[in-house]
């Protein structure tokens, strides 16, 4: 049986692609207060995470990165800017991945970066191509697949349980392969799949039934959770953007921070990378 993973993806209260073009104000950023609260819960329940971080917070907060990586939890990439894949060539995604790198290894010498996760879950197959690009710069995991298909992204046929990835076909296992995909966790009944944990997922279902499905689900393979800083945030600026997007962007906001802390007494968690050390051990299954 695993642990599950935990991880974050370091990103504004704007930066969420449902906001559109609509109007956003003044853009202020809004993190700071949501992560110095969340490094004060994780340190006291002794809890190790992954931060996906976005190149344009890491310029904004300096020294809670340097505090992030000084408490042990992994530091990973989640991009320059937030533009998903599917608005990006191989050529612009490569440059992105190396400005972010150049900016991280100077603020942050000596952490190591291994891991990467798109912005909008935009890895797909029509965004394959970007597999390569990430192999090519040395990262050694993804965690953008997402093996369901809602009206913004995912990847029906995909491996449920970490695969390794190729640009050939981003949803079956590439045996040989050096980037392995850690996808987000679905529940499989037959053809249909339902995403049960993480982000919206975790604002909208019953608290006591994701604990459930957890458990059930971690004695067949790994579930990785992931969570972005504006759902701790219950005075986050609404923006107006469509009844639908509104609903699946701010529903459940100000009930986070309990269920955060309610999960974090439920279970032991682990890092990515973690994880990925773990399947290293276990391959060729995990």
């Amino acid at each position: 049986m695993y642990n599950p993973v935990l991880t974050f993806d370091i990103e504004e209260w704007f930066h969420p692609v449902l906001l559109g073009a609509s109007e956003r104000g003044e853009q202020k950023p809004r993190a700071r207060e949501v992560l110095l609260w969340l490094l004060d819960l994780l340190d006291e329940r002794k809890v190790k995470a992954t931060f996906f971080v976005l190149g344009e917070t890491l310029e904004l907060y300096p020294d809670l990165f340097g505090r992030i990586a000084s408490s042990g939890h992994e530091l990973a990439c989640h991009g320059f800017t937030h533009k998903p894949l599917w608005h990006q060539t191989s050529e612009s995604f490569r440059a992105e991945l190396r400005l972010f790198k150049d900016r991280f290894t100077t603020m942050l010498p000596g952490v190591v970066l291994r891991g990467f996760r798109a912005s909008t879950f935009s890895l797909e197959q029509k965004t394959a191509w970007a597999a390569d690009v990430l192999e090519s710069e040395g990262f050694l995991y993804d965690s953008s697949i997402f093996p369901y298909r809602n009206h913004v992204y995912g990847v029906p046929r995909a491996e449920l349980s970490p695969y390794r990835l190729s640009s050939n076909d981003v949803a079956q296992d590439a045996p040989g392969g050096r980037l392995l995909e850690l996808p987000m966790p679905v529940l499989n009944f037959g053809r249909i799949r339902i995403p049960f944990v993480g982000g919206f997922y975790s604002r909208v279902l019953p608290l006591k039934l994701q604990v459930f499905l957890i458990r059930r689900t971690l004695k067949l393979r790994p579930v990785i959770l992931y969570f972005h800083p504006w759902e701790f945030d219950p005075g986050v600026p609404r923006v107006p953007s469509g009844k639908l997007n509104e609903w699946i962007t701010y529903t459940g906001i100000e009930k986070m921070r309990g269920r955060l802390e309610y999960l974090l007494q439920k279970f032991d968690f682990m890092t990515a990378w973690e994880l990925v050390q773990v399947c290293e051990r276990s391959r060729p299954s995990c």
